[in-house]
């Protein structure tokens, strides 16, 4: 991702934007796309279990995990904004010894993030061109679990996905968002040793999670 990608990302997802997403967190709970990203973990056994959630966001999926048992967290964001408000509940939960954050594109500072058990990217792998480096990258950090939600690759999810970058483009948003081919996401992840092991559609939404194979 280059750094005018990054300057978008990082002006889209604002300090004011990532404050208001945390307060709904807090209040409503998780998004129900990222409900479905984490039901089929919550029937794992998660105790003592390490996690790398990419594009972590609010770090929704941390906090509902480390309910779940995990007892060590790497959370990744590319935003600034986002990041720093994770941070300020994590010093307010004293588990700066337990979670570790790393800001920057996951392919650029991929090589300085340990493997974990569990790896998530919820809704990330659509907002990156270049998604095939990803996924591999990504799929190669998980030990035991690869869990992602992408958006259905179908006439009527592109339409909107298409006019979405459209008019952003249109206010001086430059941040586009990608429709990549679910069949080639799954692929690439199969051929880094994982087997399918659930699979929902909601919405335009796809969650899959799988289990690395042997």
């Amino acid at each position: 991702m280059d750094s005018c990608c990054k300057n978008t990302y990082n002006n889209t997802f604002s300090r004011k934007m990532a404050e208001k997403e945390y307060t709904d967190y807090l209040r409503n709970g998780p998004l129900k796309s990222t409900q479905y990203l984490l039901e089929p973990l919550k029937d794992q056994d998660l105790k003592g279990a390490s996690l790398l959630d990419i594009g972590g966001g609010v770090g929704a999926v941390v906090w509902e995990l480390w309910g779940q048992g995990i007892r060590k967290a790497y959370y990744q964001e590319l935003s600034q904004a986002y990041s720093e408000s994770f941070r300020k509940e994590v010093d307010k939960r004293g588990l700066e010894d337990s979670i570790e954050i790393s800001i920057g594109d996951f392919v650029d500072c991929q090589q300085q993030l340990p493997e974990a058990d569990i790896v998530t990217l919820d809704k990330v792998i659509c907002c990156y061109e270049d998604f095939e480096t990803l996924v591999l990258q990504s799929a190669d950090k998980a030990r035991h679990l690869y869990v992602y939600t992408i958006p259905m690759d179908v006439w009527w999810v592109k339409a909107v996905s298409a006019a979405g970058s459209f008019f952003r483009q249109l206010f001086g948003d430059k941040l586009r968002t990608y429709v990549h081919p679910v069949a080639t996401v799954e692929a690439l992840t199969v051929s880094c040793g994982f087997d399918k092991v659930y699979e929902k559609q909601h919405r335009e939404w796809y969650t899959v999670l799988y289990k690395r194979s042997g």
